[in-house]
């Protein structure tokens, strides 16, 4: 983790609203990896939740980038994290073998940050 992104953890921890926080890490061992529409898996830097009772909060999935990667992968991420924004729904099917997650109506966001905006989105992104 950079001092960019301690700073970022840092913040989520001290966050009263933010239930609880993961740093996903970038392997495709184990880490949690999303697909978009060209080859190679996007490794999010960040998981949390916010809000209060079930069904009120909100999981964002958060991809941070230092303001020198704004770059045409940059855009591509974006793109693909506003395109699952748009699009989730919860699946009420469980494949056999795999985890369940409990369907409590949480809303789900995605999103990519520069590191130089993280001041003026990471609230929006926490608030309930």
């Amino acid at each position: 983790m950079n001092g960019e992104e301690q700073n970022v953890a840092v913040h989520l921890d001290g966050d009263g609203t933010v239930k609880w926080w993961h740093r996903n890490v970038a392997k495709a061992s184990y880490g949690m990896g999303l697909q978009g529409w060209k080859r190679g898996r996007i490794y999010p830097d960040f998981i949390f939740a916010t809000g209060g009772n079930a069904g009120a909060g909100r999981i964002v999935v958060l991809e941070t980038k230092g303001d020198h990667l704004q770059n045409p992968d940059t855009d591509y991420k974006r793109d693909v994290l506003d395109f699952l924004t748009q699009n989730f729904s919860w699946d009420q099917a469980v494949p056999a073998g795999q985890l369940q997650i409990a369907m409590t109506g949480e809303t789900v966001e995605c999103a990519l940050v520069l590191m130089e905006d993280i001041p003026a989105k990471l609230p929006a992104l926490l608030a309930p």
